[in-house]
């Protein structure tokens, strides 16, 4: 006989459903509840930290604190303005600092308006999936609140199954990393709770990970701009770019 473990209770967004998850042994059960009408919008179930399940809670408003092929970052989703102002609440986040969006695909870029050129496609193909993030302008007004007013936004294509498979499934998400502004990267999952304890809804345990961020680039009008090395190095970017005709732009 299966025992119940805890019931969790909390508010995700503006709408007034609230995530309501048990623990039934080794199962875990996830409900969406409209709490105006005391319906039960979705139900889920599934073993504790699948893909899946990770992938429901994010799609519902919340907020998780996963292994990016980097180093731990706090995650929501990109298309929930709610969860991505919970991000910058809980984090500290500076409100005019856009954050890294994580995508499946080259052809994500078109859900945010970001419609590369030819060259710039082919040279994306060649550093995705892996950590490099690009940033590239944003037409229209629709995501201000991802763009802090920048007009431009940097993706990614994570080299993870793991990440892949939970953006296959909720969408593109912001991943900063795992520590409040300031403050020192959480390396284990242990030192993220201490940082962000229960305002995080799920943490999932990869062990330890550090290291450098993504290196960081922008691509605006045939060049290329260098902004932060990390993983990779400038020198190795620069050379996969001249290949399409993408030629570095001084840094000012």
């Amino acid at each position: 006989m299966m025992h119940l473990k805890h019931i969790c209770v909390g508010r995700l967004n503006e709408k007034h459903k609230f995530l309501l998850y048990t623990e039934w042994g080794d199962v875990e059960v996830v409900m969406n509840i409209d709490c105006m009408s005391n319906k039960s919008l979705k139900s889920y179930s599934n073993t504790v930290d699948s893909e899946a399940h990770i992938a429901t809670l994010l799609k519902a408003g919340g907020v998780c604190v996963l292994p990016t092929d980097t180093l731990y970052g706090v995650v929501a989703n990109a298309f929930d303005e709610n969860a991505v102002e919970k991000v910058y609440s809980i984090r500290g986040r500076s409100a005019s600092k856009p954050c890294i969006v994580l995508i499946s695909n080259t052809h994500s870029l078109s859900f945010f308006s970001v419609f590369p050129s030819k060259a710039e496609q082919q040279f994306l193909s060649h550093i995705w999936p892996g950590p490099v993030s690009v940033i590239m302008d944003v037409i229209g007004d629709n995501f201000q609140y991802l763009h802090r007013g920048k007009n431009s936004l940097a993706f990614r294509v994570p080299d993870s199954a793991f990440l892949q498979s939970i953006i296959g499934d909720s969408g593109a998400l912001i991943a900063p990393s795992a520590n409040p502004e300031g403050l020192n990267v959480a390396e284990t999952i242990d030192e993220a709770r201490m940082y962000f304890q229960n305002t995080v809804d799920r943490y999932h345990d990869a062990g330890r990970l550090f290291g450098s961020p993504s290196t960081l680039i922008q691509l605006q009008n045939g060049s290329i701009l260098l902004i932060r090395e990390g993983v990779v190095s400038f020198s190795s970017v620069v050379s996969l770019a001249s290949v399409y005709g993408i030629e570095p732009k001084c840094n000012k």
